[in-house]
């Protein structure tokens, strides 16, 4: 329909506002993600677009482009001439130019007024009303020129014309006189639209497919289906019996293959609009669901996602396979192929062609078999073969091996019912094969393993290794010996008959032992000799640790002397000594770190005490994870005759803070003299002044400012007590 020019009478009491090039009817971020495209029309800066169709109808309006972005990241804005209240009232009519569905529409604003912008819920209605113009159809026009103009149809010899007030709706149907009613335009497009209602067709005075107002299309319904997951259909088929099913068939003769099935998605928000999906998207799911008495709930459902990056003409995908557990109502899932072709039962990230996590039986045991067979070259020469096979009826029941030429032996086999053989070698080459027996004996070099571990070989070899070769603190070769009740744990012994003891001596009068009752004593035979621990050989330089005839464990140093670096820990009047050699660095000196993230809520690292059982005198801890705490005990049980501090601003009066420098490196400092500091506070000071060791050397006082803090509060309380009498008789004087 082609609008004419507007008369006088259909302008009276409306609205116009400057025309815009599109228009929207689906929800629009507006900021950061608006599209570039919209109803077939790529938009351009300052493009006005009319705004329909927001979820929160107060962002509905007319509004241009202020950022173009790629895809879906622009931005629009509302227009200069309606981002006010006042400047959209209702009546308001609005041209759209362009748009593969609404071009050379109109639409008018029909909220009341009155209207605040970005608060009052805006809708907007295809103006169809009082239209003027010619509706032309095989070269014969009906014409509405006026208000009152109307347009008459009448029934023909072949069409019966039949109105339903209540539905509001026309019917035009053939007459027992032809067999088809077709609607056509020649090569033109045919336009079916409701203005507001449903869009029905039927066939023998019944309804068989419906479009809503909504666009979802039901055949054999009317009605659109419950669902617990949420999901609304745009297609839904009903039938009873199997006329509940769909079927798609292609037909073709060069054999191209059969009937497709496409599901796809994009970010965009049109059809043609092609916005690139990302890692973790869905493309589409197979869902299948069954009524449990009042919706539809999925039993299960096959999910494809995007799996990787894509780009130009690249789409890494992964199928997802997953069924509903008995008393739940979401699918789990149970099964996966990733973009590289693996494939993962009770796992998400398979790595291999086949992974599965979990319990898994194939077939009867005693019926059936399991072949994996590779036909490749193995690396080591040779041909190729089976690499697994599991079978029954044969020797061999459990076998993997190169059955190629020349590679007689299996990897594995069942020699017998006695012996299970694992072999690395080829005939020529024997000696590598390991032998477990039925008694649980497992033989290295023996076919006849006569302990739980049997090593044997010929020559001065190395009979075992245990170690870890992975990087890291913590990876390390284990090996665990011994029993819950026996005290002898570890017994080192020479199977020759001249050896009688359960000792093994080493070099230089070293003794490494395991006792009776005693369990494992490592010692030196000498009592004057040390204990030394080395890495990287007994040279020079390398020894780590040791431990001295007096009993002082050295770490990092090789004496006792309290003026070397390194750690050292004795009984003498030293118990404990740290020192480092470091021309620079921040050290830390010492660390003390729990590495319990769990405990939140601080640690008490150093507790100090008078003697090991006595009561808590002071601690060092931390407050949760951002500062440290240094406390005394000062709890009221351990405390009597507690009386209010008096005269702590005279005590401060007294006190004789200084700057100074200090004779060790010249630097300047502040605080106090000790033994002044003592003699006003003798709390805040330790050690007696001017006292020195037997050597001469000085033995200095210590000063402890916190104690202060007490004196402070008390002389800070009386300051206030003053002033508050001060302020008092000054407001009684009126000054």
């Amino acid at each position: 329909m082609g609008l004419t020019r507007p008369r006088a009478a259909q302008i009276y009491d409306i609205d116009y506002k400057q025309s815009v090039r599109v228009l929207t009817t689906s929800n629009i971020t507006l900021s950061g993600s608006a599209p570039l495209v919209v109803d077939g029309v790529t938009l351009s800066l300052d493009d006005r677009i009319l705004v329909t169709g927001q979820s929160t109808a107060s962002q509905n309006g007319v509004y241009r482009v202020s950022v173009t972005g790629t895809g879906s990241n622009g931005t629009w804005v509302r227009t200069s001439d309606t981002n006010e209240s006042g400047e959209l009232l209702s009546g308001t009519v609005i041209m759209v130019t362009e748009g593969t569905s609404y071009a050379d529409t109109s639409w008018k604003l029909t909220t009341n007024n009155p209207i605040t912008i970005g608060s009052t819920s805006l809708t907007f209605e295809i103006n169809t009303g009082n239209a003027f113009g010619t509706i032309t159809a095989n070269s014969t026009s009906i014409v509405a020129n006026s208000a009152t103009g109307t347009v008459t149809f009448a029934a023909g010899d072949n069409i019966s014309i039949t109105g339903n007030n209540t539905s509001k709706t026309v019917t035009f149907a053939a007459t027992s006189t032809v067999s088809s009613v077709a609607i056509a335009n020649g090569t033109s497009n045919v336009t079916v639209v409701s203005s507001g209602g449903n869009v029905t067709v039927g066939t023998n005075g019944s309804e068989r497919i419906r479009i809503d107002s909504s666009g979802n299309v039901g055949i054999g319904t009317s009605n659109t289906p419950s669902n617990n997951d949420t999901v609304t259909p745009k297609l839904v088929v009903n039938g009873a019996g199997v006329a509940g099913s769909m079927q798609i068939v292609r037909n073709t003769t060069v054999g191209a293959g059969g009937a497709i099935l496409e599901l796809t998605a994009t970010r965009g928000s049109d059809v043609n609009s092609y916005t690139i999906l990302q890692n973790g998207d869905g493309v589409g799911a197979i869902k299948f669901g069954g009524a449990d008495g009042d919706q539809f709930v999925a039993a299960g459902q096959i999910v494809c996602q995007v799996d990787g990056t894509p780009g130009d003409n690249d789409m890494p995908g992964r199928l997802i396979f997953g069924t509903t557990a008995d008393g739940e109502s979401a699918p789990t899932e149970r099964m996966r192929i990733d973009s590289s072709g693996n494939v993962g039962i009770g796992t998400s990230s398979p790595s291999q062609k086949l992974e599965v996590n979990g319990n898994a039986i194939i077939g009867n045991l005693l019926s059936s078999s399991l072949t994996i067979r590779n036909d490749g070259t193995f690396a080591s020469g040779g041909g190729g073969g089976t690499a697994l096979n599991v079978s029954f009826g044969g020797v061999n029941i459990a076998r993997i091996a190169n059955t190629g030429t020349g590679q007689r032996d299996g990897i594995f086999s069942l020699l017998d019912e006695n012996v299970v053989k694992v072999s690395i070698a080829a005939n020529s080459s024997r000696g590598g094969d390991t032998y477990f027996n039925s008694g649980g004996n497992v033989g290295i070099g023996t076919t006849s393993p006569g302990y739980k571990l049997d090593v044997q070989a010929t020559g001065a070899v190395s009979l075992a290794s245990f170690r870890s070769t992975a990087a890291g603190t913590g990876n390390y070769g284990q090996i665990e010996v011994g029993n819950d009740t026996d005290s002898d744990l570890v017994i080192l012994r020479s199977l020759s008959s001249t050896y009688t003891t359960s000792g093994i001596n080493v070099a230089n009068g070293g003794l490494l032992r395991g006792g009776g009752a005693g369990g494992l004593s490592i010692g030196a035979t000498n009592g004057s000799a040390t204990i030394r621990f080395y890495t990287a050989g007994t040279a020079a330089g390398n020894e780590r640790m040791r431990v001295t005839s007096d009993g002082e464990l050295c770490v990092g140093k090789t004496t006792a002397a309290t003026n070397t670096a390194g750690c050292m820990l004795g009984s003498g009047s030293a118990n404990f000594v740290a020192n480092v050699s470091a021309a620079s660095g921040d050290g830390p000196f010492a660390q003390f770190a729990n590495i319990n993230a769990s405990i939140a809520n601080g640690y008490r690292y150093i507790s100090f005490r008078v003697n090991a059982a006595g009561t808590e005198v002071g601690s060092i801890s931390t407050n949760g994870s951002s500062s440290t705490s240094y406390t005394t005990s000062s709890d009221y049980r351990l405390k009597e005759d507690v009386q209010a501090m008096q005269g702590a601003l005279a005590t401060i009066a007294k006190l004789k803070p200084v700057t100074f420098k200090w004779k060790a490196d010249g630097s300047r400092g502040q605080g106090f003299i000790a033994h002044e500091l003592q003699s006003v506070v003798p709390d805040c000071v330790t050690g007696e002044k001017d006292r020195v060791d037997n050597e001469g050397n000085i033995v200095p006082q210590g000063v402890d400012t916190s104690f202060l803090v007490a004196t402070l509060t008390a002389a800070i309380q009386e300051l206030k007590a003053e002033n508050d009498a001060l302020k008092a008789r000054l407001d009684a004087a009126n000054l």
